[in-house]
Order: C-alpha cells, then structure tokens, then sequence
C-alpha cells in the first residue's frame, strides 16, 4: 500500500482528554509553564518573563541570566487491533484485514508526526497479547509496526481462540500506566459472553482514564443473503455451522431483523462506553475516510 506523505500530514488528531507533556497548540495539559527540559541559558533582555531568572547563573556572571525551556508537545498513543478469524471472513476480494492494514497505515504515519509515540497492540484471540510494541517515535519504529501488522496471521482454529473483548479491554486498563490517546480497530464480533455488556463495562473503564477512539469495521458482505439458493455458512472463529436456505422469505425476514437489532446494539454498547466512534466499511477508502471524520470531530 502507498500512501502519499503529503496527505497523512494534512490528519490532525485532536484530543479530548488531558494528556501530561501536552501543553499547546490543539491539545490540553496537566502541566504548567512552557516546559521541563532545559535548552540553554542567554542573557536577560528586557521583556522576558523575569520568572525565569536563573539566580544560580547569573551570580557566576556579571549580569541576569534566563533559563529557556524546552517545549514539550508529543503525546503517547496505542493503537490497539482485533486480527482474530473474523478478519479475514467475508464473500469479496478485499477482507476487512485488508482494511485494518489500510487504516493502521494512516493512523501510524499520522500520528507517528511531530515527535509524537506510538505503540501497537494485536489481540487475535488467545489469552494472551498476540504482540505489544511500546510507543516509541522515528520513522524506523513506524515502519516496524506497519510490517508487524502485515506479516500477523491468526492462530489455527482452535475452541480456545476467539474473540474476547472483556478480556482484550481489562489486559489494556491494567498494562497502560500513562494516560494516553487509544484507538481500537475492531468488528467488534465478540464469543466471550452472550451479552455485550462485559465488554462495554471494560471499554467505559479504560475510556474514563484514555482518550478512547473505537473505529468499528463493517462488513456488508457478511449481511447480504445470496437472491437464491442453498449454501452451509459457518462462524470463522468457533467453526459452528448453519445451512441456509436462501429462497426461503421467512427466514430472510428473521435474519434481516436480528442483524439490525444485533447491530443497534453493537453501537449502543460502544457509544454508552464514552468512546469516539468511526464506522468504516472495507469497501471505504481508508485514508479519505479518516480524513473526513477527523474534520468532523473538531
């Protein structure tokens, strides 16, 4: 995938919570003053802000010194991925990973900007973190998340591997110290309970702590029965199979209305949690779709 550096420059991301290092611009502080980190020390000149007289400095010389501070403006961000089975199910030629990989190319060359750390976090389904990369910056480290991200495949079906957003959620809350920017890239198809609220009570924690961005995947290909005939359908994670009967019209009156009850909770849950929410189809373009509603949160 290509993208031109020209337009991920043109993405701002704005936050919604405080942030510590972040002290101008767009974003907002816990800290005070213009900076922690000591650049270097000049003369007084009339105007300065006398409250940065260096007394230490200035006796060792003939006259006031000032202290010039170091402006910190980077913030932490991670960008969590759902690369469960799921990812790859769908009747087209391009898969919803093939949008999660699109998107998470933007998203970290657009972040990655200005100084600012990005960290990645993939949940395929086992118990445990598939792959945790600290936030770090440069150019190498943006790069090494996104071949990271391409080279990942999900474990082989297997009964214990499947997606398990409480799970995913709590492991986060309780890894990420610092209070920083996360974006969940996810369908949001979840086997670990027969109800969402779980995940949803999870969510709603590490949002009241994070700025929480939940972009939700859509796969149309996945809802839309087949005019005619009879095919076995089977869920890419558990492996449990159904055969459908594609002619018949009450059953796609039935399927019809649970997937759209089914889907209005889905974004019910998300939105009660407290996070952003950006719905994205894998028939979207990734960048012109991020761009659009980035400028819509502002």
């Amino acid at each position: 995938m290509s993208i031109a550096p020209a337009s991920i420059r043109r993405l701002r991301w704005r936050l919604l919570k405080r942030m510590p290092g972040l002290i101008q611009s767009d974003f907002m502080s816990l800290a005070r003053g213009s900076g922690f980190d000591l650049q270097h020390i000049q003369a007084y000149q009339e105007g300065d802000d006398v409250r940065r007289i260096d007394w230490h400095a200035s006796a060792r010389s003939d006259q006031l010194q000032i202290r010039l501070m170091q402006e910190d403006r980077e913030f932490n961000a991670w960008l969590l991925v759902d690369l469960s089975a799921s990812s790859l199910a769908g009747l087209e030629a391009r898969s919803k990973r093939d949008q999660i990989l699109a998107l998470s190319a933007c998203v970290i060359e657009s972040i990655g900007q200005h100084g600012n750390r990005i960290g990645l976090w993939i949940d395929d389904g086992r118990a445990s973190p598939a792959l945790q990369v600290k936030p770090r910056q440069g150019r190498a480290h943006r790069l090494k998340l996104i071949e990271l991200l391409k080279k990942h495949q999900p474990p082989l079906q297997r009964p214990e591997v499947f997606s398990h957003l409480e799970r995913l959620f709590r492991q986060v809350q309780s890894s990420l110290r610092r209070r920083s920017l996360v974006i969940v890239i996810s369908d949001f198809i979840d086997h670990g309970a027969e109800q969402g609220q779980g995940w949803s009570d999870a969510l709603a924690r590490l949002s009241r702590r994070h700025d929480l961005i939940a972009i939700k995947l859509d796969d149309p290909s996945e809802w839309e029965l087949p005019e005619h005939g009879h095919f076995m359908a089977e869920d890419a994670e558990t492996g449990e199979q159904l055969w459908i009967d594609a002619e018949n019209q009450s059953f796609r009156a039935r399927y019809r209305s649970l997937l759209e009850e089914e889907q209005a909770d889905l974004l019910r849950l998300i939105k009660r949690s407290g996070a952003r929410l950006m719905q994205l189809s894998h028939r979207d373009d990734a960048l012109q779709a991020l761009g659009q509603w980035l400028r819509y949160q502002r």
